[in-house]
């Protein structure tokens, strides 16, 4: 019967190995995705670790306002041709986007004057701040680099490089042209001073 089938359905796809449900969750959509993650414990799992070089959906494109000042922001699903709305009301503050990383978010608060990094998933609600950079600096210039895998499940490795902006030495100071550049890696999450900022050469000056 109907019933009979849907139990053995249901029992077939609780005992899935965790490499064919990875796997088979990599093709899904990003708002079929979250769904699949409120499943279990072990479809959650499943999802975080899924390999995004088998996910066969194209990318959505994600919109929000440039000013950071509201706590939503708007993705197109490019496949189906549909809008949504993702409200941001669980982030400390608000945010900028900077990049995309496999489906994450890399942005700084605008909240603050001083660069402050995040990771931010729009569809989980799954947001982390990084360390701060060696030295606090305003309105940097920002770049990023992506190297390939990360050593986490589903994590890219990436590196983000920010040179100048403006720096308060002490207390009521005031603020001066930092002449230095920083750079950030993902996998050690540390950030390290890189030297002065190389000098701009003209035929060979």
């Amino acid at each position: 019967s109907g019933l009979r089938l849907y139990l053995i359905s249901t029992k077939m796809w609780n005992h899935l190995p965790l490499d064919i449900l990875t796997y088979i969750l990599s093709f899904l959509s990003p708002h079929s995705l979250a769904r699949a993650r409120a499943v279990s414990n072990h479809w959650r799992t499943c999802a975080g670790a899924r390999p995004s070089s088998c996910n066969g959906q194209p990318p959505w494109f994600a919109a929000s306002r440039n000013n950071g000042s509201n706590m939503s922001c708007y993705v197109h699903n490019s496949s189906g041709g549909d809008w949504y709305g993702l409200p941001l009301n669980f982030l400390p503050g608000p945010i900028r986007p900077i990049h995309t990383l496999d489906g994450l978010v890399l942005c700084r608060s605008s909240g603050s004057m001083d660069l402050q990094l995040a990771l931010l998933n729009p569809f989980t609600r799954q947001y982390s701040q990084r360390p701060k950079p060696s030295i606090s600096r305003r309105n940097p210039a920002i770049g990023i680099v992506t190297l390939g895998p990360g050593l986490g499940p589903k994590a890219t490795h990436f590196r983000v490089y920010v040179a100048g902006g403006m720096t308060t030495m002490a207390l009521g100071s005031a603020s001066t042209h930092e002449p230095t550049w920083d750079m950030y890696d993902s996998d050690s999450n540390t950030w390290q001073v890189m030297g002065p900022i190389p000098g701009i050469q003209h035929n060979g000056l």
